[in-house]
């Protein structure tokens, strides 16, 4: 008997290393682990590729662009 094995998972977790797939820039309380806010990118940041300056976080990401992000004015 021949069996069969999904490949779907794998080529999805592929196309996500391969940063196809986006990404999410999170921020999280330290306090209570709440979700404080939530970024859509189009594509994941490099390894070691965030840095924050001048109440901005700046993301070097897998495309070879450069996202800065502000916090929101309440």
């Amino acid at each position: 008997q021949q069996e069969t094995f999904e490949l779907g998972e794998l080529y999805q977790k592929e196309k996500a290393a391969r940063g196809e797939l986006g990404a999410k820039f999170i921020v999280v309380s330290a306090e209570n682990g709440k979700l404080i806010s939530e970024t859509q990118l189009d594509s994941p940041a490099v390894f070691d590729g965030m840095a924050a300056a001048n109440d901005r976080i700046f993301i070097s990401d897998m495309s070879g662009n450069i996202v800065s992000l502000k916090p929101a004015v309440e």
